[in-house]
């Protein structure tokens, strides 16, 4: 799915983003994260925007409990995606930062 976010095809890249986003909105898993922390990697600006988008989505609608274990990670790939060179994915690392402080104050 990840490999669909930048497709030239709009119907292929909003069913991927949709498709993410009910996965993330209902499987509440700690497994998950690291998947989408190792494709923040990738080359394409708008799969960056979106893997930071995703994880501003965890930490709204996941419990805390499930967070707890990967909270360096997040740390970690917020703080590269504030620092990106598109400005889209500053704003969104930027609204997922508050999200990480809302949850964990000391590490944020």
């Amino acid at each position: 799915l990840f490999n669909l976010l930048p497709n030239s095809a709009k119907i292929m890249a909003s069913s991927a983003h949709t498709c993410v986003s009910f996965i993330l909105r209902h499987v509440h898993s700690g497994r998950i994260i690291p998947l989408f922390v190792a494709h923040y990697t990738a080359k394409s600006p708008l799969t960056r925007r979106r893997i930071i988008e995703f994880v501003g989505l965890m930490l709204q609608v996941w419990p805390v409990s499930m967070l707890e274990r990967q909270v360096a990670t997040l740390k970690d790939v917020i703080q590269r995606a504030i620092h990106d060179a598109d400005s889209a994915t500053r704003a969104s690392a930027r609204s997922a930062f508050w999200g990480l402080s809302d949850h964990f104050p000391t590490q944020a």
